[in-house]
């Protein structure tokens, strides 16, 4: 499972998902995971009465796709010192 980009001003930091996409699962290209990842970041932008309009179809489809186990957010987080990941970890 590839880490997903670091958000827009933040280089440092690595968030990693626990719960496959459904492009993930059906072993798609990085192209294709990205693509997803987009589609689901403009599912967060929507109302629930803007989701549910027939133009957002293929929004809402996706939505229910994804299902309960990934409603729950389980990711790791980790950051880059430099250029190279954190290997320090504390327990």
């Amino acid at each position: 499972m590839a880490p997903l980009k670091p958000p827009v001003g933040s280089p440092k930091l690595i968030v990693v998902p626990f719960n496959m996409l459904p492009a993930e699962q059906k072993g798609a290209s990085s192209d294709i995971v990205e693509k997803e990842r987009a589609e689901i970041l403009k599912i967060t932008k929507l109302s629930n009465d803007d989701l549910v309009q027939e133009e957002n179809r293929s929004l809402l489809e996706l939505l229910e796709k994804l299902g309960g186990d990934l409603m729950i957010n389980a990711f790791a987080c980790n950051f880059r010192v430099g250029s190279n990941v954190n290997t320090d970890v504390v327990c």
